[in-house]
This record gives structure tokens, sequence and C-alpha cells, in this order.
């Protein structure tokens, strides 16, 4: 009897120190490298997480697929910027949804929210008539925590060193 309760005295000390944060149904996110404040829509029913990339092209350079994008989000003083990108293509995925099927490329690009830098993976698409330019999606939001659907804007879009 002894034994069981250290057991369940350190699996709930466990539990308490593991404490999962909580996002609303929209974020803001910091695209990195140059911090690029951007409006995250949180989308369980995507694998991937998708963001608006504008004047996409693709090439090859020394035998890699890369890709050129530019993207555009509000800088530190909240002004309106574009920076552009110039990234390697991870891999092509189709997607599938209530427009038909999508090819689309896959990149790794760094964010930042709730205080921490995540390295996620991206599909590229022209968003610009969506509301959101980013969409967080199951992949990404497995390291970021948990949802309520009721609240929006719970975590602070930035980095721990800022």
């Amino acid at each position: 009897m002894k034994w069981l309760l250290v057991l369940l005295c350190g699996v709930s000390g466990l539990a308490a120190a593991a404490e999962p944060q909580i996002l609303g149904l929209y974020e803001q996110i910091l695209l990195l490298p140059q911090p690029l404040l951007l409006e995250a829509k949180i989308d369980t029913g995507a694998d991937t997480s998708s963001l608006n990339a504008q004047e996409m092209e693709t090439y090859k350079k020394a035998g890699q697929r890369r890709v050129r994008f530019t993207i555009s989000g509000l800088n530190k003083q909240h002004e309106i910027i574009t920076v552009n990108y110039d990234q390697e293509i991870i891999k092509t995925i189709i997607v599938k949804g209530a427009g038909g099927k999508d090819k689309r490329p896959v990149v790794a690009l760094d964010i930042c929210i709730g205080g921490k830098q995540y390295h996620e993976l991206f599909t590229l698409r022209d968003r610009g008539n969506m509301q959101y330019p980013v969409l967080l999606g199951q992949k990404t939001l497995r390291q970021l925590g948990l949802i309520d659907v009721n609240q929006k804007y719970l975590l602070p879009a930035r980095c721990a060193a800022e």
C-alpha cells in the first residue's frame, strides 16, 4: 500500500510539472528569422500547417529544389512589411480540400509563440483571399498544447529571448 501512495504522489507531481499551455482558436505568431507578426487560425482538421506565400517561384540550385516567395506581416513597430524568403523544398504534398486537390511545396521555418521557438513544416499557398495568413495544423499543434475554441489570443507572439 505504501508503494502505491509513493507512486501516485510521483505521478501527480509529474503531471503538475508538465502542465500544457492553452491556445485560443486564433493566435499571433512571429515568423523568423526577421520577426514578422502574423495572424494564425488553429486548424485541427489540417495535418500540416499552411502559410500565405505570394510571388512563389520554384527552381533548382546545385541539384536542390528551392522556392522563392514573399510574406507580408507586421514588424516590431507594427508597420506592414514584405519579407523575401528563399527556402529549400523539403517535399511536395497534395492537399485535398473543399476546392479540390492542390499540389504544394513544404518548407521548414521557425516560429515563436507562447515564449517558445519551434522549427515547423509549412505548406506554401496563396492565401491572399483568406482572413488568416497562417493555419496551424495538427503536426504543429501537438507541440503547442491544448486548444480552447471559446478563447482567442491567449499566448504572446514572442520568443523567450525577447
